[in-house]
């Protein structure tokens, strides 16, 4: 592998977006427009920040952590392993599952984790029954020190319609420990059980506590 590969989807009318039951609708809409004055084409966007590929900073659910625009630019960028987990809907991730890749994962700036949720995109089951970390995992990664968890779900807690949520308590533990978090990733299988080098920068966003990131990996040099 020499090229880049791309690990995000496409911000397009009719994605998955944030499902917060009693929330007003999250729908991403884009509009296009032509400026006649200029000649040259427009576009207005709307869309919550949560949606899509994108990161979560510390303040996100850290009281008084960092927003994105004070994250250090070497956080979003290094060394990936990428766990190749494959596992059914609404699994727990346990201790168990994470464990058999900690040499690799904790030699690496960043650890991914695929879980196959990703077919699942574009369907409603993506919101709500995808596989989940339990709350023993996430402190199994911040005891060995990870320090950005990426993974191609919505999020590292199990969604809030599937029965499984209780809190937050995944978002506590890894923001909470300054460990960023990467949700909605694609392609996970291209670089599944390597490490690659990674590049995940978002846009920068003044006082947001995250933001969607053009998110691309490629093979490490020999």
């Amino acid at each position: 592998m020499t090229d880049w590969i791309d690990l995000s989807w496409n911000f397009a009318p009719g994605m998955p977006v944030p499902l917060w039951p009693g929330q007003r609708q999250q729908d991403y809409s884009i509009e296009a427009f032509h400026m006649k004055n200029t000649g040259g084409n427009q576009n207005f966007i709307h869309f919550n920040i949560h949606c899509g590929t994108h990161v979560d900073a510390p303040g996100h659910y850290h009281p008084g952590g960092d927003p994105i625009e004070k994250v250090p630019l070497e956080r979003w960028m290094g060394t990936c392993f990428t766990a190749d987990l494959d596992l059914p809907p609404l699994t727990p991730i346990e201790v168990s599952h994470l464990k058999p890749y900690e040499e690799q994962f904790t030699k690496a700036n960043m650890l991914f984790v695929r879980t196959g949720a990703d077919t699942m995109w574009g369907t409603p089951d993506y919101a709500t029954k995808y596989p989940f970390f339990t709350p023993e995992s996430g402190e199994y990664l911040i005891e060995k020190g990870c320090k950005l968890l990426g993974m191609d779900t919505p999020g590292p807690d199990a969604g809030l319609a599937s029965g499984h949520r209780s809190g937050s308590p995944l978002h506590f533990t890894l923001l909470g420990n300054d460990c960023l978090i990467i949700e909605n990733l694609a392609n996970l299988k291209k670089i599944a059980g390597r490490t690659t080098y990674v590049m995940a920068l978002p846009i920068k966003f003044e006082g947001a506590y995250g933001g969607p990131a053009r998110i691309v990996a490629k093979e490490l040099d020999a």
